[in-house]
């Protein structure tokens, strides 16, 4: 599941074009004090030996802050809920997979071809 997480992380970091800079104000103000090598960590494939799994409960942190940075306020919901809640001010259908809308979105604000 974590990997799952870290996944729609990334899309969602890709679709919204979040910089280091960018997440680590994301992760404070969700409180969370990630240092950058961590942030980074969090975009390494699970090969890798620096790689860092993201908890259902931090993703969950980092996305209500998202939200707020989106002008959307949805504070409490489950992950699948909030990137729906991303989804659909993007004018996107939700599936119902969170992971699959996390890489919608970041077809629509991105484009291009993209290999997971």
């Amino acid at each position: 599941m974590t990997d799952y997480n870290n996944a729609i992380y990334r899309a969602l970091r890709a679709a919204y074009e979040l910089r280091s800079e960018d997440c680590a104000e994301l992760w404070t103000n969700s409180g969370f004090d990630l240092s950058n090598s961590k942030i980074r960590s969090l975009m390494l494939s699970p090969e890798n030996q620096d790689y860092s799994e993201i908890a259902t409960r931090r993703l969950k942190a980092f996305l209500r802050e998202l939200l707020n940075r989106q002008g959307l306020s949805v504070p409490g919901m489950a992950i699948d809920m909030q990137v729906c809640a991303l989804a659909e001010a993007e004018g996107i259908i939700p599936s119902g997979d969170p992971l699959r809308d996390a890489r919608e979105i970041r077809q629509v604000r991105r484009g291009g071809e993209w290999h997971d």
